[in-house]
This record gives structure tokens, C-alpha cells and sequence, in this order.
């Protein structure tokens, strides 16, 4: 018996493993994907459109973090980063992470960091 796997099919195979530095980026999106249909949740007045921007990996001390830039409302471009929700976004974000199997919070591994802002940075790596 043969198993015929078409092109659409092996690209959503490769895509779901696409990883970066033991990061998975496919899940990663997912989980932002999914804030977007929680965000009514979180004192918002107007729906939220999560998307991710870019990343960049920060190394220091022996440790990495990979740190998210997240497009909030790709209609002004640039979000209020000084939100009280941020906080509950991102600890949100982090459970979505644990429940996908791509962040153990026993050990707090990997490290994550989250920047709610669509603005032009330099020296991260646009999706």
C-alpha cells in the first residue's frame, strides 16, 4: 500500500514543525491566533486582531528568551503598550503556550517575552 501525501499537504506537515532555536513558531502563532477569539475577555472595548509581527531571540547569562512583537490592531498600526491588560494578555498567551505543549511552567522553560506594538524595529526577524 502506497501513501500519497499531496503538496498541500506536506507544506501544512512542514509548517507544523517550523522551528527556530527550540522555539515552535507554528504553535506560537496558533496560540496568537487564538487571543484574537478571546479578546472580548479582556475589557476591550473594540475586538482585538493579534498577530505576530516579528521576533528576535535575546541571549544573556546562559539564558534565551524569545521575545514576540505582536501586532494588536493592524488597522492604527501602533498600540497603547502602557494597557492595564497587557499583563493579563500575556499571562493569558502563556497558558494558551502550556496547554500546546510548547512551555513548562514547572521550569519555566523557554523563556518568553511579549512587546504589544507594531512599530519599525530593526534587528528582529519579520514573519
Amino acid at each position: 500500500m502506497k501513501i500519497i501525501i499531496t503538496e498541500s499537504q506536506l507544506r501544512l506537515l512542514k509548517e507544523s514543525d517550523e522551528m527556530v532555536d527550540g522555539y515552535n513558531l507554528s504553535k506560537i502563532k496558533k496560540a496568537i491566533k487564538i487571543m484574537t477569539k478571546l479578546s472580548s475577555s479582556f475589557g476591550e472595548y473594540i475586538p482585538l486582531e493579534f498577530k505576530l509581527y516579528g521576533y528576535e531571540i535575546k541571549r544573556g547569562g546562559g539564558l534565551k528568551a524569545m521575545v514576540l512583537y505582536i501586532d494588536v490592531n493592524s488597522e492604527d498600526g501602533v498600540y497603547d503598550t502602557m494597557s492595564g491588560n497587557w499583563y493579563e494578555i500575556g499571562q493569558e498567551l502563556m497558558d494558551l503556550f502550556r496547554m500546546m505543549g510548547i512551555r513548562d511552567e514547572k521550569f519555566m522553560d523557554p523563556l518568553y517575552d511579549f512587546k504589544f506594538n507594531k512599530r519599525p524595529l530593526y534587528n528582529i526577524v519579520k514573519v
